[in-house]
């Protein structure tokens, strides 16, 4: 404790919080671990600014997908006990614990390589061929580069491009819900 001097009162107490502020890494670093030894797999971490206080939103899953709400409020409080014990003060952000739903975002090369085949979203960073948002066929991932089927919107042609990986802003699972609505129905 330190102590500062004011003209009315003379001594008074001055108390300094010490807060640990932690970047998206250092954050999946500590969660990775903790939520898998409680069986819950961490598919990744969204920060993101507030009208107040900035968005912490925590995507997670149970192996083999298809979490549950029970589960999410787990996770909940797996990943705030987490934060707490690595000393960052978690009443610094909004905080939110989500399922990466059908829509899922993939933040990794690593977690693209199951939808080869499937369409996806893209955003970029930089334009190629004079546009940063392309939807299509995800076809291969090569040396560090989704390769994609998409339309021309000129031509209506299907055209393939590189997207480097470098340079995804965010990459999206497009869903066929005609695949889901058919499973539903044979159950």
């Amino acid at each position: 404790m330190f102590y500062s001097r004011s003209q009315r009162t003379g001594f008074k107490p001055v108390f300094y919080a010490k807060v640990k502020i932690m970047q998206a890494d250092e954050i999946q670093a500590i969660l990775q671990p903790a939520l898998a030894q409680h069986g819950f797999e961490l598919v990744g971490i969204e920060m993101a600014s507030g009208p107040r206080r900035p968005l912490l939103r925590i995507f997670a899953d149970i192996p083999g997908g298809g979490i549950s709400a029970l589960q999410l409020g787990a996770v909940g409080h797996h990943v705030l006990d987490s934060l707490r014990l690595a000393g960052m003060d978690t009443e610094l952000f909004h905080f939110e614990v989500s399922s990466p739903g059908l829509n899922r975002r993939l933040f990794t090369l690593a977690q693209c390589l199951p939808y080869i085949g499937q369409v996806i979203a893209v955003k970029l960073r930089q334009t190629i061929l004079g546009r940063q948002r392309y939807k299509g066929v995800l076809t291969a991932i090569q040396d560090e580069n989704l390769l994609l089927t998409v339309q021309d919107t000129d031509t209506a042609e299907e055209v393939s491009i590189t997207c480097p990986w470098d340079q995804v802003i965010k990459a999206t699972v497009v869903a066929d819900l005609r695949k889901y609505l058919t499973a539903e129905k044979k159950k």
